[in-house]
């Protein structure tokens, strides 16, 4: 029998995969907002809020009624904060198209 897993470690298991498929750019996030990202899925969604809750880095789990599933926040893992921090960055950066901004803006100045 395998072990159980908690909703808490299947969560985090999700941002790690999520940092890394960002960080590969293989995964296309959209804004929703000032301060969240998104990204979609057949039959779910997954936001990632810069402050939700009350709390710092949230990551909040969607179905495809846009009830809320589950939901974890950095602060609730201390440990994982950077993770968090990390993914909200990268995944917003993605969906901004930070670097054609900046590039763009720096290609004027030229």
């Amino acid at each position: 029998m395998q072990p159980t897993i908690s909703y808490d470690q299947k969560l985090i298991a999700i941002a790690e995969v999520l940092l890394q498929r960002t960080l590969e750019s293989k995964l296309q996030w959209t804004t929703k907002g000032d301060d969240k990202v998104v990204i979609n899925f057949p039959g779910s969604s997954i936001e990632i809020s810069d402050y939700l809750f009350g709390h710092r880095y949230t990551l909040l789990v969607r179905d495809d009624k846009m009830r809320r599933v589950r939901n974890i926040s950095a602060s609730d893992l201390d440990r994982y904060y950077d993770t968090f921090a990390r993914l909200y960055e990268e995944a917003r950066n993605t969906a901004l198209k930070t670097d054609d901004v900046l590039d763009s803006i720096l290609d004027h100045l030229e």
